[in-house]
């Protein structure tokens, strides 16, 4: 009997794998999604959302220095996976709802 070869991950799922497991200055990834499609020029492209944790309390968003740091990394690594551009990421919050609820009028 001969053994399966195992089997080899694909560079997106690489990259999604990666950046479950990474830290960007305060930012940890909650989850990661990847699609390949068509952009706004029609053109086939890579497309990352992003979830985090809420931003920190009383912030309407997460450190500028953060951000710039994850998308730097994704697509340097997006790179070295061998992911042709373009590819965009798109950062979404744990819980989309942040706002306040506000409280009900008791007349």
């Amino acid at each position: 009997m001969t053994p399966r070869p195992a089997a080899v991950a694909r560079p997106e799922q690489n990259l999604v794998a990666w950046l479950r497991t990474t830290t960007f200055g305060s930012l940890r990834p909650v989850e990661v999604q990847v699609r390949r499609d068509l952009d706004a020029d029609g053109r086939e492209a890579w497309f990352f959302e992003v979830t985090l944790p809420n931003p920190p309390e009383g912030e309407d968003t997460w450190p500028i220095t953060d951000l710039n740091e994850l998308q730097r990394a994704l697509r340097d690594q997006a790179t070295k996976e061998g992911l042709a551009w373009p590819w965009y990421v798109r950062f979404r919050p744990e819980i989309d709802d942040l706002e306040p609820e506000e409280p009900e009028n008791g007349s």
